[in-house]
């Protein structure tokens, strides 16, 4: 392994950055930070850091590019190589993303050949491209009028899962799982209040939280798979929260959908699903794609 590379690591929250500190940096790659400025988490408190440098990412987009651009020159001198750029953050990711062509002349990072990343982290679209290529996913919704979740009650069985579903609107409701009609219009109802709907409505797969499974993988150039690992939850912050306790296990079908899906729709880099087996009718249903270096394992 070439170990003179170094690492950026933009860090907005995720406990995720901790773990790429961690491993990268104990064997031997020089890693660095650009952090929200403000942010306090013990996250910034790894050995492994180098350098951790602050910035205010509120501040317009062309100065964000421009500061980031002056960092990776600035590492390149040094250690005589583009850094490799990585995060944790959806918001990030996008950023990443949408400005690909500006940020390749100072790091390296993996680009699709088009846009996948706001696609997958967009629950309603991820739904579709699932959808589209024979990925199993729960059955999904998306209203936008009390109406549309009238029309869905006529059919739907409780409990239901009520998640956001664009990360990036300026309203973010939390997600949730409602157990009757009066919980679901009172949470959609409040919602409201904070901005335009932003929410699915998806099918509970029933079961323990050891039916949850994540599956992490990196793909290369064309979409080759490098990597996968599944592995299967046992403990989790919350009925639907991020895992505190798991344990990697080998999963062939989680990781042949992995595999499958994310090559139907041409990505490129490191990638966490989450699946949850359906004992209804032996399937593994895709939940999320977290279009990004994976909180878990």
């Amino acid at each position: 392994m070439k170990t003179t590379v170094p690492v950026l690591v933009i860090f907005r929250g995720g406990t995720g950055t901790l773990g790429m500190a961690r491993t990268l940096g104990r064997l031997g790659v020089p890693m660095y930070m650009v952090m929200e400025e403000g942010l306090s988490s013990p996250v910034l408190s790894s050995r492994f850091w180098k350098e951790k440098v602050a910035w205010d990412f509120s501040r317009p987009a062309s100065e964000t590019l421009q500061f980031l651009a002056d960092e990776g020159r600035r590492l390149e001198e040094r250690h005589g190589s583009r850094p490799v750029l990585l995060t944790v953050a959806d918001w990030v990711a996008a950023f990443i993303e949408d400005n690909a062509g500006a940020l390749s002349e100072r790091f390296l990072f993996p680009r699709s050949p088009t846009p996948t990343v706001r696609p997958l982290l967009d629950k309603w679209q991820m739904f579709h491209l699932a959808r589209e290529h024979g990925i199993p996913t729960p059955e999904t919704v998306r209203p936008d009028s009390r109406a549309d979740v009238e029309a869905f009650l006529e059919t739907a069985k409780f409990p239901v899962v009520m998640k956001a579903t664009n990360p990036f609107m300026d309203f973010v409701p939390e997600k949730a799982i409602v157990d009757n009609r009066d919980e679901l219009f009172a949470k959609f109802d409040s919602d409201l209040k904070s901005g335009p709907p932003n929410i699915i409505l998806q099918e509970f797969i029933p079961g323990t939280v050891a039916d949850v499974w994540m599956c992490n993988a990196y793909f290369g150039d064309n979409s080759e798979c490098h990597a996968v690992f599944p592995g299967r939850k046992l403990r989790q912050k919350s009925p639907t929260g991020i895992a505190c306790l798991s344990v990697c296990e080998p999963n062939e079908i989680v990781a042949e959908q992995t595999r499958s899906f994310m090559q139907a729709v041409g990505y490129r880099g490191c990638v966490g699903i989450g699946w949850r087996f359906d004992a209804r009718d032996g399937s593994y249903q895709a939940l999320d794609v977290n279009a990004r270096v994976s909180g878990a394992f």
